[in-house]
């Protein structure tokens, strides 16, 4: 039996991550493509703020990285995203992570390409922190949700689909936080709801 056969989809998904990682930085080159992220905002094509000139050594505070579900946030480049939805569900008896009968979550995360060139949607990260305590939540891969963006996202077009995480609990379906990060050149962004 080969590696590549014993292989769960969270390490194709991770060897997928690393892979893109080093082709991008290899094909565009470190100066590029490991450069500052993209400012990420609920506000797009918003302007900076001027310099209010002064003595005051104090930087204003940087925009807070949470939203609500339902929400897009844009980068500076116009790649927008969003959780648009959160619905309950149950880890299924053939799904790779949780265990059967968990109570779970999941999350419609949707792209639009609002930039001039094509999006490598093969990048984006999502997980989610669910509960009062904020608990990191493993993903569920089942028939039904896809867990994982694939390919790229042309201009002017929008890409969705699902991703699912399971609960120890139900009562940690009341709160739920879906981090989304577009990729490397991007900051995160995290969504809140519940259910």
């Amino acid at each position: 039996m080969s590696i590549a056969s014993r292989a769960t989809p969270n390490d194709r998904i991770n060897m997928r991550i690393l892979l893109a990682l080093i082709a991008t930085c290899l094909g565009i080159g470190l100066a590029t493509a490991c450069a500052a992220p993209q400012e990420v905002s609920t506000e797009p094509g918003a302007p900076a703020a001027a310099d209010a000139g002064g003595d005051s050594p104090e930087a204003p505070a940087p925009e807070s990285q949470v939203t609500k579900v339902g929400t897009w946030a844009t980068a500076d480049d116009g790649i927008a995203f969003r959780v648009s939805k959160l619905k309950k569900s149950t880890v299924g008896a053939l799904a790779s992570g949780g265990r059967p009968g968990d109570p779970a979550v999941v999350a419609t995360i949707q792209f639009r390409n609002g930039s001039k060139r094509q999006f490598d949607a093969t990048m984006v990260t999502v997980t989610a922190r669910l509960g009062a305590d904020g608990v990191e939540a493993e993903q569920v891969f089942q028939e039904g949700t896809d867990g994982m963006f694939d390919g790229t996202i042309s201009p002017g077009r929008t890409a969705t689909t699902t991703f699912m995480f399971a609960a120890e609990k139900t009562a940690d379906l009341k709160a739920v936080s879906i981090e989304v990060n577009p990729g490397f050149e991007y900051e995160s962004f995290q969504f809140e709801g519940g259910l």
